[in-house]
């Protein structure tokens, strides 16, 4: 009973902590929105109607989203109750697997708590993206896996999750390959088979259908990157993701590390280690693995392990504060639960949230506007060449040139040589044509350094929330004139 107990406070909890982030939309949240509207009309998995671009990472979530408009429902509201309801799941499935690795109620609940009020899922659960599904997906996984026994039937359901994860966040298929060096470290290969049978039934039509459809097996997102020298990039991603992790999660790494040294010095960290290798190996690799590749990392991506974390660094304090006496224990204990429920608590309310909600304030105020403005104002055949697609995209439904490379990857070359806000002039006629309107985002306003750019209208949007607090951008709207403009300055 206590543990239904627990898990209904820590749901409860949830709710009404993320109920806050529901106005929050992100900018990228608008680009699956709108593959998923075309996908729903017939049109086919693409961002322009007739253009066929592998610019989205999430193809399950985009399926799902696109049978929403069929029943008449928002399809806004409906990918933010999608994605709030995945969180609540990965709650659910948290419990659960916290009761299996915790010998004691206490440090169980502490777990579930730390969990439910996480800032970054509370953040993205209600925010209309795939995060949360995925992260529940990867706890549904490592729930089901099995290392001990060569279990065929548990591994191939474990495949199964795998392969549903992959088709919401493609990383995923790094744990899949995790997943299969430990079967097969521990020659369980019953197991290993099972896994790779239910995780390609699943994964391997969708890389065929790519292949086929778009000509390449991973999205656009892999190549979408800006030009800094690939150690500069490495450099800026361990940077990105130690701002993220470290005053996030400092109680629970904290007590990872404790863990190793009492453990290394009672001759129990090998096995320990064993016992743990899938959770350690996946916690481990896939920040190597965003590094390595130098990816913007962002608190989302994060959510794919984070659980991980506050799992095995709750289960560092229980193994080291176990042989501590009933009374010393409870007051270390409470200690814990306040640094990790404190933690979390001030990160939200006192940067989280009042960030977050000012780049939503900058959606609303900007970005819809200027999409709102292009379809009342300009004609249906009408192409934008811009960085920021999303909802600019979503709300005009025009025609856009993707200047960041995502939907428009062959753009990349272009995009590595010019800047952004200068690179209307180079744009190839070829397969883009010559966009009428061009949208420029700039920390201050003021016109072009070419000719042929009539400014039509300009919003101001930020700060940038989280990652960015203070600058405020100005996005502007200019008419292009062609003639004016001319060929390469």
């Amino acid at each position: 009973m206590k543990w239904l107990l627990a898990g209904l406070f820590a749901l409860t909890l949830f709710v009404c902590l993320g109920y806050l982030y529901l106005p929050f939309t992100s900018d990228d949240a608008f680009i699956a929105l709108r593959y998923a509207r075309n996908l729903g009309r017939g049109i086919g998995p693409c961002f322009n109607p007739g253009e066929m671009s592998y610019g989205f990472t999430s193809p399950l979530w985009i399926f799902l989203l696109s049978i929403f408009p069929r029943a008449g429902l928002s399809l806004l509201d409906a990918s933010k109750a999608l994605s709030f309801l995945s969180g609540a799941m990965g709650i659910i499935i948290f419990l659960i697997l916290a009761k299996r690795s915790s010998k004691q109620f206490r440090w169980l609940s502490l777990g579930l708590l730390a969990w439910a009020t996480d800032p970054w899922l509370l953040r993205w659960s209600p925010s209309g993206m795939e995060s949360s599904l995925a992260a529940a997906l990867v706890l549904l996984s490592l729930l089901l896996f099995e290392e001990k026994k060569d279990a065929w039937g548990r591994s191939f359901l474990a495949g199964l999750s795998l392969g549903l994860a992959f088709l919401v966040r493609p990383e995923c298929a790094g744990l899949f390959l995790c997943g299969e060096v430990v079967l097969g470290i521990n020659k369980r290969w019953k197991g290993f088979g099972g896994l790779l049978l239910g995780f390609l039934v699943l994964a391997l039509p969708w890389l065929l259908y790519a292949q086929a459809q778009f000509h390449r097996l991973l999205p656009n997102t892999f190549s979408a990157k800006a030009g800094l020298p690939l150690w500069r990039d490495s450099l800026r991603s361990l940077v990105r993701t130690l701002r993220i992790m470290g005053p996030s999660y400092f109680p629970e790494l904290l007590g990872l590390v404790v863990a190793g040294f009492y453990l290394g010095t009672r001759k129990e960290l090998l096995s320990a280690l064993g016992r743990n290798l899938l959770f350690l190996i996946w916690l481990l690799g896939l920040p190597f693995l965003f590094i390595l590749m130098g990816v913007g990392v962002q608190s989302r991506y994060l959510l794919l392990i984070t659980p991980l974390l506050i799992l095995l660094g709750i289960k560092g304090w229980e193994l080291v504060l176990r042989n501590l006496r009933g009374g010393m224990q409870l007051l270390t204990w409470g200690a814990i639960f306040i640094l990790i429920l404190g933690t979390n608590l001030w990160l939200t309310f006192a940067w989280n949230y009042p960030t977050t909600m000012k780049f939503s304030q900058g959606v609303e105020r900007c970005l819809i506007p200027l999409g709102d403005y292009l379809r009342e104002k300009t004609p249906p055949e009408a192409r934008v060449a811009m960085v920021d697609i999303g909802a600019v995209g979503y709300y005009s439904e025009r025609g856009i040139v993707d200047l960041g490379g995502l939907i428009h990857p062959d753009l990349l070359p272009l995009i590595v040589k010019h800047p952004r806000e200068k690179i209307l002039p180079y744009l190839p006629g070829d397969g883009y044509g010559k966009p009428e309107y061009f949208i420029t985002r700039a920390p201050h306003p003021g016109p072009e350094d070419f000719p042929g750019l009539t400014p039509i209208l300009t919003k101001e949007f930020g700060p940038l929330g989280v990652s960015d607090p203070h600058t405020v951008w100005t996005y502007t709207l200019y008419q292009v004139n062609w003639d004016s403009l001319g060929g390469h300055p």
